[in-house]
C-alpha cells in the first residue's frame, strides 16, 4: 500500500491498523532520504517532485483553490479531478518503487522499516490519546514564569544602565561588547 503520511492516516482510522511491512509511506521515505526539506514534505506534490525529480503542481494550484466540494459539484472539474487522481496514483506507484530503491541504496531501509514506520504508529496513537493536564497548574506556572522573566529583565536593564530589546542580537551585542 503506497500512501502519503501514514501517521496521519493511522490517526484518522484508528480502528484498523495496516501491517506496516505492507506500507510504503512516500512522505516518511522522502524525509529519511533527505530531512533538510522537512517543512516542504507536508505537501504531497513536493514529495512526488522530490522522489521523481521533476516538478508537479499542487491540487490547489491546478483547481484554482476550489474546495473539494466545489470540485465535486462541477461536472467538468469533477472529471478533471478524477483524471488527476488516477494520474497521481500511477505516479505514487513509480515514486514508491523509487523510494524503496533509494532507501536500500542509501542503506536506510532498516531505519525506515524498523524505526521510523513503527514509530509513526506509536506517535499517531500518542497524538490521539493526548495527555491529561491540570489547567490550574499550567496557569500558575505561566504566572510564575512571567514574574521571573520580568524580574530578570529589570536586573538586566539595571546592570546595562538602560532599557533595550533583549531579544535583539544586535542590541544585546552592543550592550555586552561596547557598553559593558
Amino acid at each position: 500500500i503506497i500512501v502519503f503520511n501514514y501517521k496521519g492516516i493511522t490517526k484518522t482510522i484508528r480502528f484498523y491498523e495496516f501491517p506496516t511491512e505492507k506500507i510504503i509511506d512516500l512522505t516518511l521515505s522522502a524525509y529519511i532520504i533527505d530531512s533538510n526539506n522537512s517543512e516542504k514534505l507536508l505537501d504531497d506534490s513536493f514529495v512526488l517532485s522530490f522522489l521523481l525529480d521533476t516538478e508537479f503542481d499542487s491540487v490547489k494550484t491546478l483547481f484554482n483553490k476550489l474546495s473539494l466540494n466545489e470540485i465535486l459539484t462541477n461536472y467538468v472539474e469533477k472529471s478533471r479531478y478524477f483524471a488527476y487522481i488516477a494520474g497521481i496514483q500511477k505516479l505514487m506507484n513509480v515514486a514508491g518503487e523509487i523510494a524503496v530503491e533509494r532507501l536500500k541504496k542509501d542503506d536506510l531501509n532498516r531505519v525506515y522499516e524498523k524505526i521510523e514506520l513503527p514509530l509513526s504508529v506509536v506517535l499517531a496513537d500518542m497524538e490521539n490519546t493526548g495527555i491529561k493536564t491540570d489547567s490550574q497548574i499550567l496557569k500558575k506556572l505561566s504566572s510564575d514564569f512571567s514574574e521571573n522573566i520580568d524580574s530578570l529583565q529589570k536586573r538586566i536593564y539595571e546592570q546595562a544602565g538602560e532599557e533595550f530589546n533583549i531579544n535583539s542580537p544586535k542590541q544585546m551585542g552592543a550592550i555586552l561588547f561596547e557598553k559593558l
